[in-house]
C-alpha cells in the first residue's frame, strides 16, 4: 500500500468485508472491474461512471472508464474539476506512486489541497484494466474524513479485483 489516497481512490473497484451494500459494475455492460460498497455510502451508478461519498460526506469518489491514450487528460479533467469546487491543489506536494492490486496495475498521484473546511487530500488513480482501458478514480477527503475512515478504505484497496 503506497498512499492512503490511493487506498481510498481504489475502493472503488472492490467488495468490502463489512457490511454489503450495492455493488457496482464499471462500466455497467461489459464490465471491466466491480466494486461493493458498505450500506452506509451513498454510491451513484451512470454507465461508465460512478459517484460515492462516505455516509458524513468527508470522503468522495468519482470514477469513469477511460481509453488508455487519456490518462493525461483525465488528470487534466480532474485538476479542472477541483478548481471548479474551489479546491487548491498545493503546489509542490504531489507524489507518485505504482502498485499492483490483485493483477491490476495501478498508477497513483497524490496531492494535499485545501477546500472551503480546510486542509484535504486529493488523488487521481488510473487502474489499466485492458490494453486499451483504464478506469480513472479521482479522490477527495477531509483530513479529518481519510482518518476516520481509513480501516475501511485498507479493507477496500485490499478487496480490488477485476470483473
Amino acid at each position: 500500500m503506497k498512499t492512503l489516497p490511493a487506498l481510498v481512490a481504489l475502493s472503488f473497484l472492490v467488495t468490502v468485508g463489512t457490511a454489503p451494500a450495492d455493488t457496482v459494475k464499471l462500466p455497467k455492460s461489459g464490465a471491466l472491474a466491480s466494486l461493493t460498497f458498505p450500506d452506509s455510502w451513498k454510491v451513484k451508478a451512470e454507465g461508465d461512471n460512478f459517484e460515492a461519498e462516505s455516509p458524513d460526506e468527508e470522503v468522495y469518489l468519482y470514477a469513469e472508464v477511460i481509453d488508455t491514450d487519456s490518462v493525461e487528460g483525465a488528470l487534466k479533467e480532474s485538476v479542472a474539476y477541483l478548481e471548479k469546487e474551489k479546491v487548491q491543489v498545493k503546489k509542490g506536494t504531489e507524489k507518485q506512486s505504482k502498485d499492483t492490486v490483485n493483477g491490476i496495475p495501478v498508477a497513483d498521484f497524490s496531492f494535499d489541497g485545501i477546500d472551503k473546511d480546510g486542509p484535504c487530500k486529493i488523488s487521481l488513480t488510473i487502474l489499466i484494466v485492458s490494453k486499451t482501458k483504464c478506469i480513472s478514480v479521482l479522490y477527495w477527503a477531509s483530513e479529518a474524513g481519510e482518518k476516520k475512515h481509513v480501516e475501511e478504505l485498507k479493507a477496500i484497496y485490499q478487496s480490488i479485483k477485476p470483473a
